[in-house]
């Protein structure tokens, strides 16, 4: 028996050697990259889950031809997304103008493994009544309706991103950072076309009980507490639980890629020593292909 269970000892023992060995060798392979060579890999491997990373800032984004575009939007999506370890606070904000229902939402909170915020902008192909909003699927603008956006996303009083762009989705998303949502401010920009437009989402906005800048055509505004965020307590439990698995998956990931300090390093060295989980933390948005079949 004594042989036996020095025999498994053993095997454990080299076994984590083993893993030691791996671990620095994948590690030695990301240092001698060069950052260009870095940059390329990490193109390949994220874009096909319709993000882009963003050098200067260190976290990501998502691409102008993201496949979520095809997905449009849906309240339904928002509701289910707890059960993807999607924690946020989201502000929707309809308004109608040119003979149609438009949506402008807003996010901010923690996606997984990931610290972020998003801005989308949708709309419907006709006016809807109020009580039909919350059942349409909206669908995202066209290249020539895009909008020129910013958002500067804060923990705290810390900045954590800071984006802008033209553009129908402009998110930023920071690995291995964790947050609850109401600890996030994001600051907002929205260049529109034409005052009609601008002055439909100013009132909108108003109307949901937020103070609006507006310059010309740019209207700003913070969104930091959402005043029409409501939950119950069985909700609010889930999303605590979902969170407690969250602040461990973040403390996880920069204890396994800790030979590493920025986002790109860390998130390649994840992909060359454990693919699978490489493709967990870019799964931001999977719910969308399974609720639209619902819809």
């Amino acid at each position: 028996m004594y042989l036996y269970i020095g025999m498994i000892l053993l095997l454990c023992v080299l076994l984590f050697v083993l893993s030691l060995l791996f671990r620095k060798a994948k590690a030695e392979k990301i240092c001698k990259m060069s950052c260009p060579q870095k940059l390329q890999i990490i193109e390949n491997l994220v874009f096909p889950f319709g993000y882009t990373y963003i050098p200067k800032s260190d976290f990501f984004s998502s691409s102008l031809e993201a496949w979520q575009r095809r997905f449009g939007y849906a309240a339904l999506y928002d509701k289910s997304a707890s059960h993807f370890h999607m924690v946020f606070n989201a502000l929707p904000v309809y308004f109608d103008y040119d003979g149609r229902t438009w949506l402008i939402e807003f996010w901010k909170g923690q996606y997984g493994l990931h610290t972020g915020c998003e801005i989308g902008v949708y709309c419907s192909d006709r006016i809807l009544r109020p009580a039909e909003r919350s059942a349409e699927l909206f669908h995202a603008v066209s290249d020539e309706e895009l909008l020129p956006m910013s958002l500067v996303l804060k923990q705290n009083d810390t900045t954590v991103a800071a984006l802008s762009g033209i553009h129908w989705w402009l998110t930023a998303f920071c690995p291995g950072v964790f947050s609850d949502p109401e600890d996030l401010t994001m600051e907002t920009s929205i260049t529109f076309p034409d005052l009609c437009m601008a002055y439909a989402f100013r009132d909108a906005l108003e109307k949901e009980g937020y103070d609006v800048c507006i310059c010309g055509l740019k209207i700003c505004f913070t969104f930091s507490d959402c005043k029409n965020c409501s939950f119950s307590c069985l909700q609010k439990c889930y999303r605590r639980w979902i969170q407690w698995q969250n602040r461990l998956l973040c403390r996880l990931f920069l204890w396994y890629t800790r030979p590493f300090d920025t986002a790109l390093d860390r998130i390649l060295f994840l992909c060359e020593s454990l693919p699978f989980a490489f493709h967990k933390t870019l799964q931001l948005h999977k719910s969308n292909r399974k609720i639209r079949r619902q819809l």
